[in-house]
């Protein structure tokens, strides 16, 4: 990995750029870092090329995004409403996440989407092999699915 980013300095590509004084970064999530100070606390979420920025204090994220302007070419997108496959949704009483539309992503890509629910018999203690049953022609989307619902799960 190091001799993947003396390259890319070399060549005048990427250069590193250290992190503002008073940021820490969280060792068990390298992409997530924290600036706390006296009168409030800065989170800085960076996901590939999108940076989520929060904080108590409006004029605290406006400073870092000044800060972050003068070393990058950024783009301010407003209000965060999508996420990772998160809807947000701000209000006086509250932050509201949901992930209704990547549910109904789901559902629409696997042509589930007008599916109606029915109850079925299955026999009980039945031992499944791969000797007795036809193969999927194409495991692909199954698998593509099933990591699609394991993610909805655990977020």
């Amino acid at each position: 990995m190091s001799a993947e980013i003396c390259a890319l300095e070399d060549n005048f590509i990427w250069t590193l750029e250290p992190l503002p004084p008073g940021f820490h970064q969280f060792q068990a999530y390298h992409s997530l870092f924290t600036l706390v100070t006296h009168t409030s606390i800065t989170i800085v979420l960076i996901y590939v090329d999108d940076i989520l920025v929060a904080d108590n204090e409006i004029s605290q994220i406006k400073v870092f995004k000044q800060i972050l302007s003068t070393h990058f070419k950024t783009k301010d997108l407003g209000s965060l409403k999508y996420f990772l496959e998160l809807e947000v949704a701000q209000s006086h009483k509250g932050i509201f996440l949901n992930q209704c539309k990547y549910a109904l992503d789901i559902l629409s890509d696997s042509g589930q989407l007008g599916a109606r629910t029915a109850s079925f018999l299955m026999e009980q203690h039945l031992m499944l092999n791969n000797q007795e049953s036809t193969l999927l022609p194409d495991p692909c989307l199954y698998r593509h699915l099933v990591g699609c619902l394991i993610y909805l799960t655990i977020t």
